[in-house]
């Protein structure tokens, strides 16, 4: 019989993942989820905090559970909780009377609360851990801010902290925020930010694109002690743009995984021939100049030991090289990763899909007989688009496939579409 396949999980330039059983019989090895290790489930944890109109001290970082008396709450506000992908993990209101809120959240992220009460926005960054957290949010929080996103983006790039839909992973990733956010406020312009910003605020604008502000935070940034860390922003697993293989005109995917001891590896898949080979190298970074020398290939390539240096810039998830072209690193929302179980039918449709911290899933799929079989691949998330690669699969010859779809998660439901495809999914 012939296994109708169908794949669907979202992105930004490719392709994402669910691989559907057709019909009732063949094709289908008798493998079971027994040796699958599960996605560790990530605790919620409660972040609480107070948002004040004029405060322009920074409460102590070590503070986890006590929250300060507001002296000019905002109240009946629009609180979010964005995280490094871009979504919303999580929104509220302020009390109508304290200016307090309440958040239950997914914890070990790093989080920006963002404050809205008309053309008023106030926001405050940090890194939550696994026990509960109080954010207070505040000008001072807002200018810290400011300062961090403006220290970043003169290392990195274009660096936007707390906008929906807009990742900041890599930017996160390039310095330890909380460390960070003390170093700010305790650098003799920090002040001056702060001020700023409560003018901003007593003149019902929006301090983030106030003038005043922009230029307070300029001088702040440049002489504040917070570097970007750009080998950490480095390690990691990345893939770029499907491009045209070299030496023919099939498509190619490359995969690379950057190891933080200097050296990378990684395989280059011919998604036209359904083949691959591997190269592997070294690489090191000075500043913003990535140096990398090809050591290995099984491609064919002759250019070994051969180093090239090129000029990196970042944006959301996305690395630019001066001449390689960009690279995404995988993975993305934290809401994504876990064991997923579909619900959209009864037969001939994915068991259970794992997706993976680290850019990584596998799918288990029964077809009618009972018997079972796996596809494996790896994703990333950017807003609300998935991508998803099926690398290799023992349900079917047809693999090293890419797709795009749109998903939404809602409570524990998460649904998927485009890429010919739809489905309701439920978390387990």
């Amino acid at each position: 019989m012939k296994r109708a396949l169908g794949y669907a999980l979202i992105s930004l330039l490719l392709g994402l993942f669910i691989t559907v059983c057709g019909g009732g019989g063949g094709g289908g090895s008798n493998s079971s989820t027994s040796g699958i290790t599960p996605p560790a489930s990530v605790p919620l944890v409660s972040v609480i905090g107070n948002v004040d109109k004029i405060s322009i001290a920074l409460k102590p970082a070590t503070t986890k559970t006590a929250k300060a008396t507001s002296t000019s709450p905002l109240t009946s506000a629009t609180v979010k909780a964005i995280n490094e992908s871009g979504d919303v993990a999580g929104t509220t209101t302020t009390d109508a009377a304290t200016g307090d809120y309440t958040l239950n959240l997914p914890g070990s992220t790093t989080y920006v609360i963002k404050v809205s009460s008309g053309s008023v926005v106030l926001k405050a960054i940090s890194s939550v851990g696994s026990s509960n957290a109080t954010i207070d949010v505040n000008p001072a929080s807002t200018a810290t801010v400011k300062v961090l996103e403006t220290k970043l983006a003169a290392t990195l790039g274009t660096v936007s902290l707390g906008e929906e839909n807009t990742d900041f992973t890599l930017a996160a990733g390039a310095v330890d925020v909380n460390t960070a956010v003390t170093t700010i406020a305790s650098d003799g312009n920090f002040g001056t930010v702060a001020n700023a910003v409560a003018a901003a605020v007593a003149n019902n604008s929006d301090p983030l694109t106030d003038t005043a502000v922009t230029t307070a935070a300029d001088t702040a940034s440049a002489a504040v002690a917070v570097t970007a860390n750009t080998t950490d922003i480095w390690a990691g697993k990345w893939t770029g743009a499907a491009h045209t293989c070299s030496g023919n005109t099939d498509t190619c995917l490359d995969v690379i995984t950057v190891n933080s001891n200097g050296t990378w590896s990684g395989p280059k898949y011919d998604l036209t021939a359904k083949s691959s080979c591997t190269e592997s190298g070294t690489w090191s970074l000075n500043g913003t100049t990535l140096t990398h020398t090809l050591t290995a290939s099984s491609c064919g390539a002759t250019n070994l030991n051969v180093p090239v240096s090129e000029t990196m810039t970042i944006s959301g998830n996305v690395m630019t090289l001066s001449s390689s072209g960009s690279l995404i690193k995988l993975g993305g929302s934290s809401t994504l990763v876990g064991t997923w179980n579909n619900t959209s039918c009864a037969t001939s449709c994915p068991s259970k899909i794992y997706i993976y911290s680290d850019g990584t899933f596998k799918v288990t799929e029964f077809n009618q007989s009972g018997t079972s079989c796996n596809d494996t691949g790896m994703w990333y998330s950017s807003g609300t688009s998935l991508w998803h690669a099926t690398l290799s699969s023992s349900c079917s010859s047809t693999q090293l496939n890419t797709e795009t779809s749109t998903y939404t998660i809602s409570g524990s439901t998460l649904s998927l579409s485009g890429g010919g495809n739809n489905w309701v999914l439920t978390k387990q």
